[in-house]
């Protein structure tokens, strides 16, 4: 059936095979600069061109005769074939390939000859001509007149041609008459020498301009503007027919029907057609909006865009779900419209988000072109008005579709030549392509490296390059050089091996998404009517490289965000999670991890089936590091808690420095160091960390460089300390202003007052009117509540055991005793020494208690309930007084063992020896003595049977090991001594000298006060040294079996205070973290006696 031919007359098919190709290189280029890039560039003089291996004449040079053994045909001289259908009749004969036969005359073929001048009518070659029918009748027409009718069978006929001789075939199927038809459209062919391609060419084109047969005129004169090539091998192009009225037409290329659409609109450009169905894109040349159209009818896309720019494009993601383009919004601040990038999903046609606008008229946008790089990111080229900028954004979260997405600027860099028009491989190889203009007045074509961060001039041809595009495979770029308004040569820039080939005149060219051989353009005849071309290129295609995931392994935080993105392979890509938590976008690589820790992998797919993966480590979220500590001059690694890296350091605050791999030296100044780490996703948290001395160093965070001294109402010494469960420290002392008054001190963790106790820091406890009272011992309950032990005085020469009780505030518990103070009256005078907290909360009491004025004190403990009451449970009504037998004894120190029993602590004086003797006794939970404890529950010992060995200090080991510490003569002065216990109280005859060390440290008198021991079971002491003219505390270290540590201070020993003052310690603890605390006495000249607390490290 023949169709009504009226349908077709505004549309051509024009294909263009090249005679040969053409090669083109450039070696030697000067380099310019521009923009702070290396630029190397070609001039149009350093461009050669081959024909068939033969060098390309210039104007009046002679030509090069020489055979050929180059040429673009087969082994035997044949024919090469065209390995498509090439022209479609639109009355349903088809001639499905045109093969230009080149002569061969080293294989006997005589006839080819290349001349270069213009002689009309030389013999060329020979065209085999396929036709659908497989018989029938070719008939030849030249300048209108019928020249050969060939009968042909087999599919095909030749014919010989001439340069610039015209020939239209027409076909008839078998049985046609040659006078009256039908017959098809005429294929017409040229034989053209084109000096701006520098060759012959074949120009086949199915046409209707005036090819008149038998009187028949077919004439037209349709002028089109934009071109799209689909999958299927159509063909869309806009155009404005003879009659002036805009249409939109399809040719199948490939076999099957032609149509003209015609949508009633305007004129479109930069035609393009939907991925996976007919719908034809483009922009109104009027209005610039950007409009489909699906066959019936059209779809305005930017319903939701606003304001429209002047100039637009449009480029579709690699996915086909979206686009981005240009938009146009209002500035407030600067009061002026700017111009943007705007994304729009292709499915609801929304816009889904843009980038920012600019903020300042400087950053105006006069112009701007960008390009998808890969999945996630666009380049974007703006024409500022004083410079051009290269801007790279991670879109990933707006085409993600997340909620408030973040807009990442990933690199930006100023240009000062002109740019415009990025192509991208979508990450093929990393390269960006582009227009740019130099000092010359035409623009050539640039590449971007952005792995080496290098420009370079690759297509420099003396004229403006338009319309550059990417092949799918990413092998070639098909350009136009622009030599006049109206003429284009049509150019391939091969990107294997970087050379040139120029192919016909020709614009608008466009590629086959899945076919990069063949190419569609709009090309125009001698007679300048327009044509419709398709071209077989035959190149050679880029191996691509090899699919990679970046990165290849990564380490993300809980709930965190990443945008994987692939290269190589052959794009566009497709990811998935195959194994593992989280959840990653198709078509842009976004992935968001779960809430849950574990390992996900993630594969990405190229467009033909190649597989790569990458795998994901999902950690803890990133939170800050508290108390690591750190020796002054010394290094250690931080390792951050949580979060993802590679990760970044900042010393916020402190001293020291610290490397990007978290190694951190800290200087020579103690304190505290606040580092910032950072994790590659831009998570903060803070490393706190503290800069201690080396052991036995002074503090100098603490106070005023390890001291602090006050100089108010408290005129005597600390007595005793302990440290609440925040860190805060308590002391507790005696007051002199009306009277003696206990007072209690407590500081913060720095040792700075801490004003929200009592007043000012300090608490007075006036126990029984304004009598006088020393305070003796202290402990802090779990509660932080405050239990302060001491002595008060009543009546003539009389003297008492008070017990008070403070909330931590520093206000009296009322809840305790009579408003908080309980007082106990045993005989004559009782004091009381010390202090423990039970498990359960019950209060045990020791000191000595002296039943009158002429007998000796003995040892005494008592246990009240937590309300204050006695525990007439303990011992007799809640008090135990026991006689050791000596005719003085000194209380100084109370433990509590694990299993509850009690151990009380002192000295005393052997009635009928003349000396002082260590002495304990132990106690069971009930207050009764203890019969297997030493002997039947006392234990004595001494180092000199003439000389006074004194306790003043114990401490219960972990492994429930007894420590005493105190003096012992020598016969002129005391030396410090140290007795460990069993658990029955025999002596530890692994420890020191059989059980017992004395240590000497000066020419004087020497006293421990306090013992401790360290997690590491190591020993420190605490004790007091007289050199002659003052006293001078000291701290002295021992390893666990009894050895002085040397590595300790200086060789174990650390001496506290100076030559001029006393300084005199009665109390010691280790505080939370380690660090040695000390309470006591400071004596400056000419003044009272003041109170100090101070800190060494361990």
């Amino acid at each position: 059936m023949q169709p009504n031919l009226s349908k077709y007359t505004r549309f051509f098919i024009y294909f263009i095979i090249l005679l040969m190709p053409f090669y083109y290189g450039c070696q030697g280029a000067p380099a310019g600069a521009g923009g702070g890039f290396g630029f190397g560039g070609c001039s149009a003089t350093q461009f050669s061109s081959t024909i068939g291996g033969n060098t390309a004449v210039q104007e009046n040079e002679t030509p090069n005769n020489s055979p050929s053994t180059n040429l673009d045909i087969d082994s035997n001289g044949g024919p090469l074939p065209i390995p498509v259908t090439i022209a479609k009749a639109v009355d349903g004969v088809d001639a499905t390939s045109i093969i230009f036969d080149a002569y061969n005359e080293a294989n006997g073929e005589t006839n080819q000859k290349f001349l270069l001048n213009n002689v009309i009518n030389t013999p060329v070659g020979l065209l085999t001509v396929g036709t659908i029918p497989d018989s029938g009748t070719a008939i030849a027409v030249i300048n209108g007149q019928i020249s050969d009718i060939i009968p042909f069978t087999a599919s095909s006929f030749q014919y010989e041609t001439e340069v610039n001789m015209a020939i239209s075939f027409l076909i008839l199927e078998p049985g046609a008459d040659v006078s009256n038809g039908p017959f098809s459209f005429p294929v017409t062919t040229t034989v053209t020498r084109d000096k701006a391609l520098g060759g012959f060419a074949l120009t086949v084109h199915i046409t209707n301009t005036s090819t008149e047969v038998k009187n028949q005129a077919i004439a037209a004169n349709i002028q089109a503007l934009g071109l799209a090539l689909d999958h299927n091998g159509m063909v869309a192009f806009s155009a404005v027919d003879k009659n002036a009225q805009p249409i939109i037409g399809t040719i199948d290329i490939l076999g099957g029907a032609n149509a003209i659409l015609n949508p009633n609109d305007n004129l479109w450009d930069q035609l393009s057609y939907s991925d996976d169905d007919p719908e034809i894109w483009g922009i109104d040349t009027q209005s610039n909006l950007i409009k489909i159209f699906d066959g019936e009818s059209i779809i305005n896309v930017d319903q939701s865009l606003g304001a429209i720019p002047e100039k637009r494009s449009y480029q579709v993601h690699p996915s086909h779900q979206f686009l981005a383009t240009q938009i146009k919004s209002f500035n407030n601040n600067i009061g002026i419209d700017s111009m943007s990038v705007g994304f729009v999903d292709t499915n609801s046609l929304n816009l889904i988000g843009a980038l920012p606008i600019p903020s300042t008229e400087s950053e105006l946008v006069n112009s701007l072109s960008y390009a998808w790089l890969n999945n996630s990111e666009l380049i974007v080229f703006k024409n500022l008005e004083q410079t051009n900028r290269v801007e790279s954004y991670d879109v990933s979260e707006i085409i993600s579709g997340i909620s408030n997405p973040q807009i990442n600027l990933n690199y930006e860099f100023e240009l000062d030549i002109a740019i415009d028009s990025p192509l991208s491989d979508l990450g093929f190889s990393k390269m960006i392509y582009f227009r740019c203009l130099f000092q010359e007045s035409y623009y050539n074509l640039c590449r971007y490296d952005q792995v080496e961060n290098k420009i370079t001039t690759v297509i420099h041809l003396g004229y403006d390059i338009v319309n550059a595009k990417m092949s799918t495979d990413y092998s070639y770029i098909i350009f136009e050089g622009q030599i006049d308004d109206q003429d284009n040569i049509l150019g391939i820039y091969h990107i294997n091996d970087q050379s040139i080939e120029l192919l016909n005149r020709g614009t608008n060219a466009t590629i086959h998404p899945s076919d990069d051989d063949l190419i569609a353009y709009l090309s125009y005849d001698k007679t300048q009517q327009v044509q419709i071309s398709v071209m077989n290129l035959q190149h050679q295609s880029l191996t691509p490289l090899a699919l990679i995931i970046e990165p290849q392994q990564i380490d993300l935080a809980v709930d965190y965000d990443y945008t994987f993105r692939a290269f190589g392979g052959q794009p566009p890509y497709n990811y998935q999670v195959v194994d593992g938590v989280g959840e990653i976008n198709q078509h842009t690589g976004y992935f968001k991890a779960s809430h849950q820790t574990g390992e996900s992998i993630i594969e990405v797919v190229d467009s033909v089936g190649n597989t790569a993966q990458t795998i994901v480590q999902i950690r803890p979220a990133l939170e800050n590091v508290e108390n690591e500590n750190v020796k002054v001059t010394e290094s250690k690694n931080f390792e951050p808690n949580g979060g993802a890296g590679p990760f970044e350091y900042e010393i916020v605050t402190g001293g020291g420095s610290i490397d990007q791999s978290g190694n951190y030296t800290a200087d020579n100044n103690q304190g505290p160091v606040s580092i910032k780490v950072t994790d590659s996703f831009g998570a903060t948290a803070t490393i706190n960390a503290y800069v201690e001395g080396q052991p036995g160093d002074f503090d100098s965070f603490f106070n005023q460089n390890g001291f602090n001294i006050n100089n108010g109402t408290i005129n005597d010494s600390i007595k005793a300390m302990s440290i609440q469960s925040d860190g805060k420290i308590v002391g507790v002392g005696t007051v002199y202003d009306v009277g003696k008054k206990q007072a209690v001190i407590r500081t913060d963790a720095l040792g700075n007052l801490d004003v929200s106790f009592g007043t000012n820091g300090v608490f007075e406890i006036d126990v029984n009117g304004g009598t006088g009272s020393f305070a003796n011992d202290v402990k802090i309950q779990s509660d932080d509540k405050i239990v302060v032990v001491g002595q008060y005085f009543y009546g003539q020469s009389l003297s008492g055991v008070s017990l008070t009780r403070l909330n931590a505030n520093g206000s009296l518990d009322t809840s305790f005793g009579a408003n908080g103070i309980v007082t106990l009256n045993i005989a004559h005078q009782s004091i009381g020494k010390a202090v423990q907290i039970q498990s359960d909360g019950k209060i045990v009491i020791a000191g000595i208690t002296q039943q009158s004025g002429s007998n000796p004190f003995h040892y005494f403990s008592a246990r009240f309930l937590s309300n204050g009451q006695i525990d007439t449970s303990y011992a007799i009504n809640g008090i135990s007084i026991v006689d050791v037998g000596g005719n003085e004894n000194l209380v100084e120190d109370l433990l509590i063992q694990t299993d509850g029993k009690i151990i009380v602590v002192g000295s005393s004086f052997i009635t009928g020896s003349g000396f002082y003797q260590s002495s304990m006794i132990r106690l069971t939970q009930n207050g009764i003595m203890d019969n297997s404890f030493g002997n039947v529950g006392y234990v004595f010992a001494t180092t000199n049977g003439g000389s006074d060995t004194k306790s003043f200090a114990a401490h219960l080991q972990n492994d429930g090991k007894l420590l005493i510490a105190g003096s012992s003569s020598n016969g002129s002065d005391d030396d410090i001594i140290v007795f460990r216990f069993l658990e029955n109280g025999s002596l530890d005859q692994s420890f020191g000298n059989l059980g017992t060390v004395i240590t000497q440290i000066l020419a004087g008198s020497e006293v421990a006060t306090a013992i401790q021991t360290q997690s590491d079971d190591k020993i420190i002491i605490a004790a007091n040294t007289n050199n002659g003219a003052n006293t001078q505390a000291v701290t002295v270290r021992y390893n666990e079996n009894g050895s002085v540590d040397t590595s300790y201070a200086n060789g174990g020993i650390q001496v506290i205070g100076n030559t001029k003052n006393d300084v005199i310690v009665n109390d010691f603890m280790i505080d939370q973290d380690g660090k040695y605390l000390f309470a006591g006495h400071y004596s400056q000249p000419a003044s009272d006696d003041n109170m100090y607390i101070r800190q060494l490290w361990d």
